[in-house]
């Protein structure tokens, strides 16, 4: 077996890999993509704002899940933490506003999106 044959069996199971993950090879090509423009000064809130998308999509059940039981988060996790938690929540929010503003959109449209599912 040449090292033609290797790369040809990588580039295989990278396709199948591709085919069989369609949704998952997208969001990894979204996510470097808003990684980079993060970096590019004209484009930061649009990379944010990719990221957070990225995010939204993945990550809605954990997060609805964690807003609705946030008096149980408080009263498990303690009062101080819950607040430097916030804390740290607002400053990330102020730094990197598109990010959550993304995932914010993404999360209420899948919520509008689930709850005319159901009616």
């Amino acid at each position: 077996m040449g090292p033609d044959k290797k790369n040809n069996d990588k580039f295989e199971n990278l396709y199948n890999f591709a085919k069989t993950n369609t949704r998952d090879i997208i969001a990894y090509v979204l996510m470097v993509l808003g990684l980079i423009l993060i970096f590019l000064p004209s484009t930061i809130l649009l990379g944010g704002f990719i990221i957070g998308v990225v995010v939204g999509l993945y990550f809605t059940p954990e997060i609805l899940g964690t807003l609705k039981n946030y008096e149980t988060i408080v009263n498990h996790e303690g009062l101080v933490r819950s607040l430097i938690l916030g804390g740290t929540l607002i400053a990330f929010l102020i730094s990197a506003p598109a990010i959550f503003i993304g995932a914010a959109l993404v999360i209420l449209l899948r919520m509008l999106i689930t709850s005319s599912d159901k009616t």
